[in-house]
């Protein structure tokens, strides 16, 4: 008889156990296009036998097992292809976030609209040689003047832009330092939940759905390493200094600074510096990141050729624009003026860099100060040049531009052509690098899909083998049922 009622028991075990795989298997179901969703199933194991001894037990080595009970329900995720994804994700925001940033900057001195400094420097370069032509003529040397002065205010523009685009930078990072922050607080609050909901033995798999596609937000913005401790806690480390983010239901925030030399302008604002909001004089920037804020970092801060970033663009065109005032105004006060009396020349143009470069006040004023003539100019009775106009030191100006031996530059149309070669290559190699990353990591997350993602033909069958696993089940009851009948109401009691 025991060995009968235990059969009422494997089959409500298996009802039960069916009943909970195909809730399980609609779940799926019901999440197959939300996102962040990772498939689940149930987890079953045998109940072992039971070593009951009576006079109406079978023996132990006929006993048969107590049926199947459900262990708890698991996500179907790998733990490999996340900690892949997370890192390559961070190397992918990086070169996003530079690629982006890159395509601006190279639009400052786009070379293609007529209007970039090579442009410019042409136009320039053109107006030396007509007044050398004439140099005695007010139009020539007023064109002169016009194309210098558009020379200086496309010099000074792109200065200002990338003053501009670093001001940019700066509130995308103290922007990003928040976003982790919120993300630092939320997963340490999904933590505790998942802590708590865990205490029963059961799996917070919705929990740590929404906590994965957090983790997966924060692979965006910095590098980082995620550890479950034995005991279900998570720690994240930030960056390659391994530094604590988050630690179980507890979490640390970033702190943002203008505490940092400004490189491009030593009368603009100070540049900020991220810490611990804990440890002010622990500098994290640069390096110490991955993802976008990396990217943010290296381009905000590169002076390298290596490292192309916005201090090293603004050092090459402030040495052009030093290169050309220097000796444009050296050659200039070798040439004498077209006043009366003539003098020698001053300087042509003032200014220490690309930001301030311009046309000299004085020549601006008058423009028979610029000194085109190579030696003193004579004057008639009557106030006007003796002869049509020495040009020799015109001439010397005009053998600037086609020079090879300036000094620290080179020439002036080669140097440029080398500065902003440089910055279309870094930008065609980051936008390649970009390219080739974003193919690994949609293979990654396509791997990833295809182990957690659900499959509606797998959750179809599913279905259907679990409704034929508690239909046999209910049918184990039904012959259970008849085997109790006949035995309890047919069976007869013979007489004497």
């Amino acid at each position: 008889m025991s060995s009968t009622f235990s059969g009422f028991d494997i089959a409500r075990k298996a009802l039960s156990v069916s009943q909970k795989a195909m809730e399980t298997t609609g779940h799926n179901i019901a999440n197959a296009n939300t996102p962040g969703y990772t498939r689940q199933r149930l987890v079953v194991a045998s109940v072992e036998a039971t070593g009951t001894q009576s006079r109406f037990a079978v023996s132990e080595r006929g006993a048969v097992g107590g049926g199947v009970e459900a262990v708890t329900v698991e996500q179907v995720r790998n733990a490999f292809l996340d900690r892949q994804y997370w890192r390559e994700n961070a190397t992918s925001s990086e070169l996003t976030a530079r690629s982006e940033h890159l395509a601006y900057v190279e639009s400052v001195f786009d070379e293609l609209s007529g209007t970039g400094l090579s442009n410019a420097l042409a136009k320039f370069s053109a107006s030396v040689q007509e007044a050398a032509k004439n140099p005695v003529s007010p139009e020539f040397r007023t064109n002169l003047v016009q194309n210098a002065q558009i020379l200086t205010e496309t010099f000074n523009h792109a200065a200002s832009q990338l003053l501009d685009k670093q001001a940019d930078l700066d509130q995308t990072i103290a922007a990003q330092v928040l976003q982790v922050n919120d993300i630092a607080v939320t997963l340490a609050d999904y933590n505790g939940q998942i802590a708590r909901y865990e205490l029963s033995g059961q799996r917070a798999n919705d929990l740590r759905d929404k906590r994965n596609a957090l983790l997966d937000e924060l692979s965006g913005l910095v590098q980082f390493t995620a550890v479950e401790t034995g005991d279900g806690k998570l720690q994240v480390y930030l960056g390659d200094n391994s530094q604590l983010l988050v630690d179980h239901t507890t979490s640390r925030s970033l702190a943002a600074a203008a505490t940092l030399a400004n490189p491009l302008s030593s009368t603009g604002p100070q540049l900020l510096a991220v810490t611990w909001s804990d440890e002010p004089n622990l500098d994290l920037s640069g390096s110490s990141f991955g993802g976008s804020l990396k990217g943010l970092f290296e381009l905000r801060d590169g002076a390298a050729a290596d490292t192309i970033g916005l201090p090293y663009l603004a050092s090459q065109l402030d040495r052009l624009a030093e290169g050309i005032a220097k000796e444009f105004n050296t050659q200039h006060k070798l040439g004498y003026t077209l006043t009366d009396p003539s003098v020698t020349g001053g300087g042509f143009f003032s200014g220490s860099g690309a930001a301030d470069l311009a046309v000299d006040a004085a020549i601006l004023a008058d423009i028979n100060l610029i000194a085109l003539a190579g030696s003193s100019v004579t004057f008639s009775n009557n106030g006007t040049p003796d002869a049509l106009g020495d040009n020799t030191n015109a001439l010397r100006l005009g053998n600037l531009f086609t020079s090879q031996t300036i000094p620290d530059i080179g020439s002036f149309s080669g140097y440029l052509g080398t500065f902003i070669g440089s910055l279309a290559i870094e930008t065609a190699h980051t936008d390649s690098r970009l390219s080739g990353q974003q193919i690994l990591v949609e293979s990654i997350d396509q791997q990833r899909e295809s182990v957690a993602g659900v499959s509606m033909d797998e959750e179809m069958t599913n279905l259907v083998r679990f409704e034929k696993s508690y239909a046999a089940a209910a049918r184990l009851v039904t012959a259970i049922d008849e085997m109790l009948d006949v035995l309890i109401n047919r069976t007869g009691v013979v007489g004497r």
